[in-house]
């Protein structure tokens, strides 16, 4: 079975022994599963249209200070909470969290409502909405990323043809991207 996983909820080999193979959101701390790094992206925040910084092609993290953030919780994705707290903190400020939502659209939908800014994965830009815009973070923005994950003592063929065909396009994508 192939199966995605999306929210990063804590995951052992218990929770997937009936999974050859999955995406996981990292960090995944079980010895019994392998994990392959296949997509990485860098956070931009996303603030409501009539906001002063939504006119802008970035902004520092730091100038977020006065702001108050709606995250997803931390037990749903729990490295990205925390890399959004550490950046905060290096930018040389605690965020006030505002609100706590289960997903990435109920955050945009209430950004877009003007209950805060956030810190969002690039890719949620594709959530065309007309009451948002979406900011550039300069410097050292978080990130996230995906993993592949499968049962370290796993010899399926599935599992073996899903590993190589990822690792051959990741290897890809980072000798285009290095170019």
């Amino acid at each position: 079975m192939v199966a995605a996983r999306i929210a990063a909820i804590e995951v052992s080999y218990g929770t997937i022994g009936a999974v050859d193979i999955g995406f996981v959101r990292p960090p995944i701390f079980d010895t019994l599963l392998s994990l392959l790094s296949v997509y990485q992206e860098t956070c931009i925040a996303v603030v409501p249209k009539l906001h002063p910084f939504a006119q802008r092609a970035s902004i520092s993290l730091g100038e977020l200070s006065t702001e108050q953030f709606i995250l997803v919780e931390r037990g749903i994705w729990p490295s990205w909470y925390d890399d959004i707290i550490s950046k905060c903190h290096d930018a040389g400020f605690s965020p006030v969290i505002r609100q706590g939502v289960k997903e990435i659209q109920t955050v945009i939908g209430l950004v877009a409502s003007g209950l805060g800014i956030s810190i969002v994965p690039r890719s949620t830009s594709n959530f065309h909405m007309r009451d948002v815009r979406y900011v550039n973070i300069e410097q050292e923005a978080p990130r996230v990323e995906m993993s592949l994950a499968w049962r370290t003592d796993e010899d399926s063929i599935l599992v073996k043809q899903q590993h190589n065909s990822l690792n051959a396009a990741s290897i890809a994508t980072v000798k285009i991207t290095s170019c």
